[in-house]
């Protein structure tokens, strides 16, 4: 089969910049790696075929070259083994060392992709160097929904362990160069022109290795932690809703930010009203002669100020009425959604004679 064209390959013009192709190679060679698609031989093929025309186009030399010559020129195949070649079993060695070395991809791409996919870098000890967000939850009425509240929440959570930077060792005097990286902080991963350089897996970058345990974690690397902060809680927010405290989440290390903070919200039910989005659904009782004569009635509301609502003769029992700005406040703004109110209609229990025959009357004129 014939070779495609190695700018056609990394997708970008003729005339692109040096820097331009590396971002194209960056971005392919990062969709197409062979441990973000394991046993997908396609995706092998097309990392090689990204290699090679990389190989073929980041050296001006050689990319002067190609534009003159192309694949025709003998001798000019990146494929092939050599010096600045791409070899297939260092393809294969790099590839298929992943698992047994215990290696993080996110710290080896990371490593040749800064500036890429988010949560790609280098990783010191137990955490990224980045802070990780933290999710909790938080249960609440529907009352303090309505008039938003602020809250203490306590979040324990596990921190990368301040004294040994996560290893579990002793730093200080008891330590030594760690044997592995040669205190370099940093190893080489796979062979030839495809290789990474990834924070060594024995000392966690630091270069160093302890000659006893961590007194403070005990050999953990890790500690167990407690914050207690105040959160906003919107007026009108939703069950489910989450909320973001930003900067709140686990400390980053070496000086870099430190995650956020996630809040599910969960709304228990109410006794008496039930939420339909802004908009409040309650029930009032409704006095048998209002039902037919008509009139006004007091209605509760959320809030506890209560509404008077005015009932029409001949209301049916089920009836429902609305109650204008009485539900829940709009989180976004623009006022309040509405209360509706179902009228249920009281029959009186009465053993009243004369109260008896006024009804028997009434009943008989209109025919009930």
């Amino acid at each position: 089969m014939a070779k495609r064209d190695y700018y056609q390959v990394l997708g970008v013009d003729k005339k692109a910049t040096a820097e331009q192709i590396k971002k194209a190679y960056r971005r392919l060679a990062r969709k197409n790696h062979p441990d973000v698609n394991p046993g997908d031989k396609a995706a092998e093929e097309r990392f090689k075929e990204i290699q090679e025309a990389y190989e073929a186009l980041k050296n001006p030399e050689k990319r002067a070259q190609y534009d003159r010559f192309g694949h025709a020129r003998p001798g000019f195949d990146f494929s092939q083994r050599g010096p600045g070649g791409f070899r297939d079993e260092h393809f294969q060695d790099f590839s298929q060392g992943f698992g047994g070395r215990g290696i993080n991809l996110d710290d080896l791409l990371g490593d040749i992709f800064a500036g890429g996919a988010p949560g790609a870098g280098a990783r010191r000890g137990h955490r990224e160097a980045s802070g990780r967000h933290v999710e909790s939850e938080l249960n609440i009425s529907l009352d303090q929904a309505l008039t938003g509240i602020n809250t203490q929440v306590t979040l324990p959570f596990e921190m990368e362990c301040p004294s040994c930077g996560g290893q579990g060792q002793a730093l200080g005097k008891n330590t030594k160069t760690c044997p592995t990286c040669k205190g370099s902080g940093r190893s080489r991963i796979g062979a030839g022109p495809l290789n990474f350089s990834a924070a060594c897996q024995n000392c966690g970058g630091t270069g160093k290795v302890g000659l006893e345990r961590c007194p403070r974690c005990g050999g953990a690397g890790s500690i167990s932690e407690t914050k207690r902060l105040t959160v906003k809680i919107p007026p009108g927010v939703r069950d489910g809703s989450r909320i973001r405290v930003a900067g709140q989440g686990l400390p980053g290390s070496a000086g870099e930010h430190s995650g956020d903070l996630f809040i599910t919200v969960h709304i228990s039910p109410h006794p008496l009203f039930k939420r339909d989005g802004d908009d409040l659904n309650g029930e009032e009782p409704l006095p048998f002669h209002t039902a037919i004569l008509g009139g006004k009635i007091n209605v509760r509301t959320l809030d506890g100020s209560g509404s008077t609502m005015t009932i029409p003769p001949g209301t049916q029992a089920g009836q429902k009425f609305r109650l204008k700005n009485k539900g829940m406040p709009r989180v976004k703004g623009g006022g309040n959604g509405d209360l509706y109110v179902t009228v249920r209609i009281i029959v009186p229990k009465t053993t009243d004679p004369e109260s008896m025959k006024l009804i028997e009357e009434f009943a008989r004129r209109n025919r009930l």
